[in-house]
């Protein structure tokens, strides 16, 4: 469930060493994923009870984009899963609050040549060269660039409090890189040798934008370049999507902010997270989607880890936060059983 590939295969053991449970997917996203099913399973039984309904998505291609699984769901049965909230476990530290996320653009950049051999420059361009300069130009024009955001979430972003949370759960500059376009080549093929032109170079690459910016435009004018630089450009469709958000002081968001206050003893500002995850399936509806999952920072990593008491503090925070939810009245008119915290897998 919304794992990255491994190096080693002794990384799917998850060993406990140390009070931490260490192993692919432990942070992205098991742990999130368990605190689901159980809070789930633990309400089950006073579903009678609740001011609404409960439900659990759980879907297996959220790094795929999320084709078959979110939005498949909301394709074919809104009704049941659209709900009036959302709560994600996806990893995000339990000292900050989650309420907005990029838009991407994934895509490749790839030419051709006639190739040929290293020493004879003259008789055929270098592809390898071709795209090295066109990732460098791209990296020139993008990366690190200040997005346009609107006003209320830029003080949102720049407020004192949120900068010092992001920068503590996601490493120094993370307070300023939410407010940042960033670029990633991750993928270079081409070549078969240092003295032979290549006769093919492929990249691939993800843009990062903040809400706000305009990422259509940034599209046309990656395409435009492409074209002019003679490569041939292919958008990942699956994985390219518009920026999301929810009211970082809302209903579900509040509700969390002080079970947090109660439970841990800190407050969790407001922040951006720097990563997709599915609730945008949500926050495109309009309904508010937040995320109550471990620490990011080991997700992907060969050292990927979540302590037990971060994974137990993560399941008691969405019962928590299930139950003050729908135990209020006012979360649905009397009768009604489509007001839902909805504990749902990934997107990234």
């Amino acid at each position: 469930m919304d794992v990255f590939p491994v190096t080693n295969e002794r990384l799917w053991d998850a060993e406990i060493v140390d009070a931490k449970i260490m192993g692919r997917g432990a942070s992205d996203m098991k742990t999130g994923t368990l605190a689901s099913i159980l809070t789930y399973c633990y309400l089950h039984p006073y579903s009678e009870h609740l001011n609404g309904a409960l439900t659990l998505t759980v879907v297996s291609d959220e790094q795929s984009g999320g084709r078959y699984g979110t939005k498949y769901l909301f394709d074919e049965f809104a009704d049941e899963i659209s709900g009036d909230c959302c709560l994600n476990g996806e990893p995000s530290g339990l000292a900050n609050l989650r309420f907005t996320e990029k838009g991407t653009l994934r895509f490749s950049l790839s030419t051709r040549s006639a190739g040929g051999h290293g020493g004879y420059p003259h008789r055929a361009p270098n592809p390898i060269e071709i795209i090295c300069k066109l990732v460098a130009l791209i990296y020139e024009r993008y990366h690190l660039k200040l997005a346009t955001l609107p006003p209320e979430i830029e003080a949102v972003l720049t407020s004192p409090e949120t900068i010092a949370a992001a920068d503590a759960n996601l490493g120094k500059g993370a307070g300023d890189i939410a407010r940042r376009i960033t670029v990633n080549v991750g993928i270079i093929e081409g070549g078969q040798k240092a003295t032979q032109i290549p006769t093919l170079c492929t990249t691939h690459l993800d843009i990062r934008v903040p809400i706000g910016s305009d990422r259509d435009a940034i599209r046309r004018d990656l395409e435009t370049l492409a074209a002019k630089h003679g490569c041939e450009m292919i958008m990942n469709e699956d994985h390219s999507y518009p920026a999301s958000m929810t009211d970082p002081f809302g209903e579900m968001a509040t509700i969390l902010r002080c079970n947090i206050k109660s439970l841990l003893g800190h407050d969790a500002p407001p922040v951006s997270s720097l990563g997709g995850t599915d609730t945008r399936y949500w926050r495109w509806r309009k309904i508010p989607a937040i995320i109550c999952g471990p620490s990011p920072i080991s997700m992907g990593r060969d050292d990927e880890h979540v302590t037990i008491d971060e994974a137990i503090a993560v399941l008691k925070l969405q019962v928590m936060c299930a139950l003050d939810y729908l135990g209020n009245p006012s979360a649905a008119p009397a009768g009604n059983t489509v007001s839902e915290m909805r504990p749902t897998e990934r997107v990234v």
